[in-house]
């Protein structure tokens, strides 16, 4: 009989340590659990005291009560945008209420308290202040604060939000490789907005004067179907981009600037690039077709250089065809001459001589940041191809001219 007693007795202590460490695994304090080390207190509703017994007094007691929402919900927030959300605390007691911060789950977010004793039915301001760093899609930090409530002794306050773009355009850039001249040309692009108040363009700008009266937009507003297929968008426009005829023939590059209704953003540039072709070919070494450039490469600074291209003009319209140099830069080095063409009755090769002079020290125009790229313009009585523009990478070698 005692044997089975304690086998009993033994069976119970098994089954609630297994309970309890059950309910430990789940609710232990090593969990984290919003970023603090114990789960919190989000109730709002505290338990009312019990009524005063006859010819007793109201038992005296603070109880603290966040007013609205202890969570608050940025919404979309950009990196390095700082928001702030206040929160009510109120003292629906009859004794002094005391508010005490205690721990934030990050130092990244400030914290300012009104008041840290609350009388009865008075009522204190905490403002929790942050500024993302990161570009993490989603972000909760809170601040704990102690009270002298026995029903809530902690009481955290919570924000939240996203974090995202504000705006943004797509594409970020624009290539219209394979412009034919003489041939108008569009493109779709979205401004696209993520946070609540309504976002638009209100105007664009083309920012390179030699080429802007080849390009214009129109503005319209994205389409309830359209800002589906992007997550999180709220509003945007959709910018129709048409080239119009007439830019020269090779590479081009503009930057169209566009501007927005909302004071607070600035103006977003969307670089802009291409090629036009046409009944002409350019042909010669180290000319890039695909690119539309013709790659010299690096020169010597000693002595004069000559290179050679040839332009091949095809159709009926090229029997008169009559080329001359236009502009050329950097005029002081570069010295460029059209030698006799070979025509037939719709074809026109025409050649292109150009001389690298000298000029005593390092020169580079290859088109990085130490450099713009050079140019060639050609201009032509063709009546689709008014105007050949060929960009030229060069460097010159220092040297005794």
């Amino acid at each position: 009989m005692k044997k089975l007693l304690g086998l009993v007795v033994l069976s119970v202590l098994t089954g609630s340590i297994a309970g309890a460490s059950a309910a430990y695994y789940q609710y232990g304090s090593w969990r984290d659990q919003h970023h603090f080390s114990k789960p919190l207190a989000w109730a709002n509703q505290t338990p009312a005291a019990g009524p005063a017994a006859p010819g007793e007094s109201q038992p005296q007691r603070a109880r603290a009560f966040v007013e609205g929402d202890a969570v608050h919900d940025f919404g979309v927030m950009s990196r390095n945008e700082k928001r702030s959300h206040t929160f009510t605390v109120s003292n629906r007691g009859n004794a002094p209420l005391s508010l005490r911060f205690v721990d934030k789950s990050c130092q990244c977010t400030e914290v300012a308290v009104s008041k840290s004793e609350i009388e009865p039915n008075g009522s204190s301001q905490v403002t929790l202040t942050w500024q993302p760093s990161t570009n993490r899609p989603d972000f909760q930090q809170s601040a704990r604060f102690q009270t002298n409530d026995p029903a809530r002794v902690e009481l955290d306050l919570t924000i939240k939000g996203r974090v995202q773009q504000i705006v943004e355009v797509v594409p970020p850039a624009v290539s219209l490789d394979g412009v034919v001249a003489g041939q108008p040309q569009e493109t779709s692009i979205d401004l696209v907005g993520y946070r609540e108040q309504p976002l638009a363009a209100s105007r664009v700008e083309f920012l390179d004067a030699a080429t802007a009266s080849f390009f214009e937009a129109d503005i319209q507003p994205m389409t309830a179907d359209a800002l589906k297929l992007i997550p999180h968008a709220v509003s945007g426009s959709r910018i129709t981009l048409r080239v119009r005829p007439g830019l020269s023939i090779g590479r081009f590059q503009q930057q169209m600037r566009i501007f927005t209704d909302q004071s607070d953003l600035e103006p977003l540039d969307v670089p802009i690039q291409g090629t036009v072709n046409g009944n002409v070919t350019l042909v010669g070494p180290g000319y890039d077709s695909r690119a539309g450039i013709w790659r010299v490469g690096k020169l010597s600074g000693s002595q004069e250089t000559t290179k050679n291209l040839w332009l091949i003009f095809k159709g009926s319209d090229s029997a008169d065809l009559q080329v001359r140099v236009a502009s050329v830069d950097p005029a002081e080095i570069l010295e460029v001459e059209l030698p006799n063409a070979s025509k037939t009755e719709k074809l026109v090769k025409q050649g292109l001589t150009v001389k690298f002079k000298p000029v005593g020290r390092v020169v580079n125009r290859q088109g990085t940041a130490d450099g713009p790229i050079a140019r060639i313009v050609l201009e032509t009585n063709h009546p689709d191809i008014p105007r050949v523009e060929i960009p030229v990478a060069f460097a010159l070698e220092a040297g005794t001219p």
